[in-house]
């Protein structure tokens, strides 16, 4: 196994241990089965063909962006009890508040 990626391994058992009301020093290997990863990544961008309409507004013709919305699912108890980590970033070149 390597280096980097044992510990990084241990450290998700560790907290995944912790959320499932396992003991952090009795987990030691995460069981990949009970994992699941899923998501998106998706690009936009927005045209703007006429000039602004008011001098506060930014002079852009093209407006791209970018959301990514990975889901990490860990299920245990014979696939009865689950907890959801779904995370979103949007990084937009024009807009910070969208």
């Amino acid at each position: 196994m390597e280096k980097g990626r044992g510990r990084s391994t241990i450290v998700a058992s560790v907290l995944l241990g912790a959320l499932a009301g396992e003991d952090p020093a009795v987990a030691q290997e995460i069981d990949w089965s009970k994992l699941d990863f899923s998501g998106y990544v998706a690009g936009e961008t927005r045209i703007f063909p006429q000039s602004p309409q008011y001098p506060e507004q930014k002079n852009t013709r093209f407006s791209p962006s970018l959301a990514v919305q990975p889901e990490l699912r860990y299920r245990w108890n014979r696939r009865d009890d689950r907890i959801t980590f779904v995370p979103f970033l949007r990084l937009d070149a024009d807009d910070e508040n969208r």
